[in-house]
């Protein structure tokens, strides 16, 4: 074939060493950085196992565990996604990957439904607002996050200017 040239030899992947996070850390650098100890990670994780198993072994890929814990790290310190690449042995493409699906798995309603209820009736709404206010010390973010969240609100401000 004239007009190109020798080929290139394909170059062998080279993977990072990826950290073992559950071999490196106690429990208390555990809550230090992800905000829970290995047992709420694995908690965690067995809630969303089925959707993070890769469904190959093909590229090394991460396990459920790391991909809850690098989610959890960067929740919790927020820090940008190439840190977290220095601190798992990634790279950020998978980084960001990896955030987005966990996130996704997380949010599936089955799961949400587990640990998130808003209340229904003014008596629970109330006796909620009170809750928070107490333990937060922020009465009107309650007021406005019920505001914005709850059916009945919508319900009722519908009545009044209808």
């Amino acid at each position: 074939m004239a007009g190109h040239g020798p080929q290139q030899p394909l170059r062998r992947r080279t993977y990072r060493q990826r950290r073992n996070i559950f071999h490196d850390y106690c429990d208390d650098q555990f809550i230090k950085r992800f905000r829970l100890d290995r047992a709420g990670i694995i908690a965690v994780t067995d809630l969303v196992r089925d959707k993070l198993q890769s469904r190959t072994e093909r590229s090394r890929p991460l396990d459920p565990e790391t991909k809850v814990a690098i989610t959890l790290r960067y929740l919790a310190t927020g820090k940008m996604q190439q840190c977290s690449c220095d601190d798992f042995g990634t790279t950020q493409p998978t980084i960001s990957r990896v955030i987005t699906q966990t996130l996704d798995a997380l949010a599936d309603p089955q799961i949400r439904r587990q640990f998130m209820r808003f209340p229904r009736t003014r008596d629970e709404i109330q006796r909620k607002q009170r809750e928070f206010m107490e333990t937060s010390g922020f009465p009107v973010l309650w007021e406005l996050l019920t505001a914005l969240t709850s059916e009945l609100w919508l319900l009722e401000w519908m009545n009044i200017f209808m």
